[in-house]
């Protein structure tokens, strides 16, 4: 067999020797086993069955419970581990045990069991020759790329400055099913604990739903019922994946089924399982965490945005390993007011991480990764003391611009993310008649976004989030002007005449709400701007109300109405609550708007 080498120590099962720095470590023959079992299986679970099995013979007579008691600790003096905050051997209460260090085989050809990020950080791989991959248990280092049209998901595993790079790479290209795009709308994968297996949100003749590709397979297959889902998540022991669909949180059996409801979530923003089956989970798109059994019952309340201290929501919670902290995001009025924060789910205790970020994994080859700015980025991080211990490097650039999740990590260190090439945004605009036939329109394909036809059908206002403004194009005459020049707007809506349009812009790092002649001529006037985002969504037929809805930290989304033009009174409803010139009708949530 091999060496098995993990930090300073290196496992010689040939010869039953342990060595430290190279030199000799007395360890007696039966924990010695017991290592090399859970160093040539890192990152799994080990029950205690399989260590009775593979250790103690069947005719041994002995107290098998105090012997491997014995033999664990004999094992945790020799590396000077601790069981509360282990390096090396993991306890999983009632359970098992699980190798938690990365792994580096020596021997012919080197390769490593785990990976990790660190100065070499990624090393890509050029497409080129194809070479099979080896079986399922996905021991080297594994590149797996899925196409779709213009995105493409690619799985790397890591690898540390310490380790020698493999000298092969198993790789393997796989495509999307026919007529299939990835939703980035929001961008949702996962990837099991083990590796073995993906999870990813795809569209398929105008529905979205979760597709799941085993990767010793070719193909995916669509997961039954999981129409509308998003934020996936697999329990520790693959046996289930959770996800959000229709308000509720759900979750699938692995091995295939119709999904169950776990319990409410009206607009789910990522959940994380731990060892003990719970699930911690953000229900709310403006709200706090909570914490549920895998098994179902009532959901309870972890912790809540502070309003006062300019907090939104929290969302995408990730478990650290030993399930006694957990990781979040916080997000404010603006993507720069967004925090990456760790929490001991025991004292409440909390501390900021990471500013202006989001989505946070913890890498068992102790890293911290994240999204930024369209950037993967990782920096060395301290699990014992649950802290940063260096500075971040970038690990993948052009990912979804999001502090969505649009990456995640198996417990070896493999990495699959979104990457986004240049020109996946760009969109053509079509004419589509009320038989289906489908019309291009004479403009080049851009990042286009809220079409919005006159009144008298004879124009067409659209953002271009190129260069961030709205423009206008007269359909007849085939010209294409712009109407802003600030950049950051988007929500273009026509006054009822067709003279005017408001709009939203984001200039001053939130929304306002402003309005222009259609013909890009004369200044832009601000009908409605505060601390808060409000975008408009409909003009009455009178041109004198616009409505639309509004953002507020303390209160979540709501829906107002705003008078045009000093007319102050209209139409408002029995609770509306004037702010800001305009009647709030509705502070609950409204599905299916997010702002970005």
């Amino acid at each position: 067999m091999p060496l098995l080498r993990f930090g300073t120590f290196e496992i010689d099962s040939n010869t039953g020797e342990l060595r430290k720095s190279g030199l000799l470590i007395s360890l007696p023959p039966q924990p010695f086993r017991i290592l090399a079992l859970l160093a040539s299986h890192p990152g799994e679970l080990m029950t205690r069955e399989d260590i009775r099995r593979q250790i103690w013979d069947d005719g041994t007579f002995v107290d098998f419970e105090q012997g491997l008691n014995i033999a664990i600790n004999k094992i945790r003096a020799v590396l000077g581990d601790n069981a509360e905050s282990p390096r090396y051997v993991e306890t999983l209460p009632r359970r098992g045990y699980r190798f938690i260090a990365p792994v580096q085989i020596v021997g012919n050809h080197e390769s490593c069991l785990t990976g990790s990020i660190g100065d070499g950080l990624v090393k890509p791989f050029a497409i080129g020759t194809q070479q099979e991959p080896s079986r399922p248990r996905l021991r080297l280092s594994l590149l797996l790329l899925l196409t779709a049209t213009t995105v493409a998901i690619v799985v790397w595993l890591l690898k540390t400055a310490r380790i020698a790079a493999p000298q092969s790479i198993a790789r393997l290209a796989v495509t999307l099913p026919p007529e299939t795009s990835l939703d980035l709308d929001p961008p949702s994968l996962s990837i099991s604990p083990d590796g073995s297996l993906m999870v990813y949100a795809a569209v398929h003749a105008g529905t979205s739903r979760l597709y799941m590709r085993s990767l010793d397979q070719m193909e995916a297959r669509p997961i039954p019922g999981s129409q509308g889902g998003q934020f996936p998540f697999f329990s520790p022991d693959v046996q289930w994946l959770g996800f959000f669909a229709d308000g509720k949180l759900k979750k699938a059996p692995v091995s295939g089924g119709l999904p169950m409801v776990i319990c409410e979530a009206l607009a789910g923003r990522g959940g994380s399982w731990g060892e003990n089956g719970t699930i911690i989970f953000a229900p709310e798109y403006r709200g706090g965490l909570y914490a549920i059994s895998g098994a179902g019952g009532v959901p309870k309340a972890l912790t809540s945005p502070d309003s006062s201290k300019g907090e939104g929501s929290y969302r995408w919670p990730h478990l650290l390993p030993g399930g006694k902290e957990v990781l979040f995001t916080i997000l404010g009025t603006t993507k720069a007011d967004a925090q990456i924060v760790v929490q001991s789910l025991k004292t409440g205790q909390r501390r900021v991480l990471i500013h202006g970020a989001g989505t946070a994994r913890y890498v068992p080859t102790g890293y911290l990764a994240y999204s930024q700015d369209g950037t993967l980025m990782a920096a060395p991080f301290n699990l014992r003391r649950v802290e940063l211990t260096g500075a971040p490097r970038p690990v993948a650039e052009k990912i979804p611009e999001s502090v969505a999740a649009a990456f995640d990590f198996s417990r070896f260190g493999a990495l699959v993310y979104i990457a986004q090439a240049p020109g996946t945004a760009d969109r053509t605009l079509v004419w589509v008649d009320r038989n289906g036939t489908v019309q291009p329109l004479a403009l080049p394909p851009h990042r286009y976004g809220w079409p919005r036809v006159s009144p008298d059908g004879r124009s067409l206002a659209v953002t271009n989030n190129d260069d961030g403004d709205v423009w206008c194009y007269g359909i007849a005459r085939g010209h294409f002007s712009r109407v802003t020049f600030g950049g950051k707007t988007g929500w273009p809506i026509w006054s009822p005449d067709g003279k005017r349009l408001a709009y939203a812009s984001k200039t001053a790092g939130h929304w306002d709400m402003f309005s222009k002649a259609a013909d890009g001529s004369g200044p832009e006037e601000l009908l409605m701007g505060s601390e808060h985002s409000a975008v408009p969504q409909a003009w009455s037929p009178d041109g004198q109300i616009l409505a639309f809805i509004g953002e507020e930290v303390s209160t979540g989304l709501s829906i107002g109405l705003l008078p045009i033009r000093g007319r102050r009174q209209s139409r408002t409803a029995a609770n509306s609550v004037r702010r800001n010139g305009a009647d709030v009708l509705t502070r609950r949530p409204v599905a299916g708007l997010r702002f970005k």
